[in-house]
């Protein structure tokens, strides 16, 4: 149950297939707990904390006490390479 108006439950529907993302391919359907350890509100609030995040790694909690962790400097290499490539993907959200 939604503890706020602006509460959104998040759901990793797939992950895309990359070298970054080897041995994560299997999530489907899971939901972002919380991020570096902090709960995850919002998709806004998620993309805040993604965006501000100085810590060298940048670490999921997932439900089913799963983890997507990636180092910062190969995901920020990851986006520079999608921006040089002009692709898209697409971020999937469920309202609660």
């Amino acid at each position: 149950m939604a503890q706020s108006v602006d509460e959104q439950l998040l759901v990793v529907s797939q992950v895309l297939v990359s070298d970054i993302n080897i041995g994560y391919e299997e999530i489907v359907n899971t939901q972002v707990l919380a991020f570096n350890g902090k709960p995850v509100k919002n998709l806004k609030s998620l993309a805040t904390m993604v965006e501000n995040c100085d810590d060298e790694f940048l670490k999921f909690d997932l439900e089913y006490q799963q983890v997507l962790s990636h180092g910062l400097s190969r995901v920020n290499s990851f986006f520079d390479f999608l921006k040089f490539s002009e692709l898209t993907f697409n971020l999937t959200f469920v309202y609660q």
